[in-house]
């Protein structure tokens, strides 16, 4: 993805000011969910041209997961980008934060986007990108940043100015992670080159629970076995069950193991569905796992047009 025309702005860090901000609260997100994602039987996300992402940014997306919680498995971090981000973590954060490598496919995107004339991702296309990355954490900010590199290919870092500056950039996106409360904390980055320059970006979550076993595709009345494991303290936990028409709470009880074990069955009709986990971490109750999963109809691979219109409220506030 090249720089536009008038070449990148200064290498100074640009980072989205949503921060402190409830990123897509419960209400936002259903009403995102039941526009472009529950639409049953609907065309929703199609795939093929027309999607307004170039071949690289469509690259990264191309890895996304056909379950929640994937495999530890990340080709999107720059080894020398996460190590400079994680020693500037102070020891308490360091103990409430953890690298989730799903999210450096999100973070990946978000770099892809901003290479291309600084295009800043907007809230709900950023949840977009959670969901095909397959992470079950709920979006709590990103950073973008332009460098001026020396050396490196694609994904590697330079020496000398361009390395001075990830350190210094690193320290204050840390920073951020910092200020932000829980032991819930998780983290994506990535670093890609456009041109003679480096775009690099980290990307933050709330995530309340490791998902084990749940794909995203099942079929129409299949099962919907799949367990939860609290990374919180979670209290009054129930599950709000998809169904045609209206759908259905579910208490969650503990198993002795802490871990919350959910046997039911997917909807008959196919369609995509919102699955949701409500219940309080320390906090007033909300909601604490948000999930689409399609059922008889494939997941799709590219964002909804309607997701892409970038962030021109965090450009403007960002100056030229």
């Amino acid at each position: 993805m090249a720089p536009s025309t008038g070449g990148p702005p200064s290498p100074q860090p640009r980072s989205q000011p949503w921060y402190g901000r409830s990123v897509l609260q419960r209400p936002q997100l259903r009403a995102l969910a039941l526009g472009l994602f529950v639409s049953v039987g609907g065309a929703g996300c199609a795939g093929g041209s027309g999607h307004g992402l170039d071949a690289r940014a469509m690259a990264v997306l191309a890895a996304g997961s056909s379950v929640y919680s994937p495999p530890a498995v990340s080709a999107a971090a720059d080894p020398t980008f996460v190590a400079a981000f994680e020693a500037s973590l102070d020891p308490e954060t360091r103990q409430r934060a953890r690298h989730e490598p799903a999210l450096d496919t999100v973070a990946g995107a978000v770099a892809e986007i901003f290479s291309d004339g600084s295009k800043h991702v907007s809230q709900p296309l950023t949840q977009w990108l959670f969901w095909r990355s397959g992470s079950p954490s709920i979006p709590a900010g990103h950073m973008e940043a332009w460098s001026r590199g020396g050396g490196g290919g694609r994904g590697r870092t330079g020496g000398g100015p361009d390395l001075e500056f990830l350190h210094e950039w690193s320290a204050g996106a840390a920073e951020r992670l910092a200020e932000k409360k829980g032991s819930h904390l998780v983290y994506g980055l990535a670093r890609v080159r456009a041109g003679k320059v480096q775009a690099q970006a980290v990307v933050f979550g709330h995530e309340y629970f490791e998902v084990k076993g749940l794909p995203k595709q099942v079929a129409p009345g299949g099962p919907l076995t799949f367990s939860l494991a609290p990374r919180a303290e979670v209290t009054g936990a129930r599950l709000i069950l998809p169904a045609e028409g209206a759908s259905k709470e579910v208490p969650l009880v503990a198993r002795p193991d802490g871990t919350f074990f959910v046997a039911q069955s997917a909807p008959t009709a196919p369609g995509r569905y919102l699955l949701e986990v409500q219940g309080s971490a320390g906090g007033n109750p909300h909601a604490l796992l948000s999930l689409p999963i399609y059922v008889g109809v494939a997941e799709p691979t590219v964002p909804d047009p309607a997701l892409l219109v970038f962030d021109a409220e965090a450009q403007r506030g960002q100056g030229k």
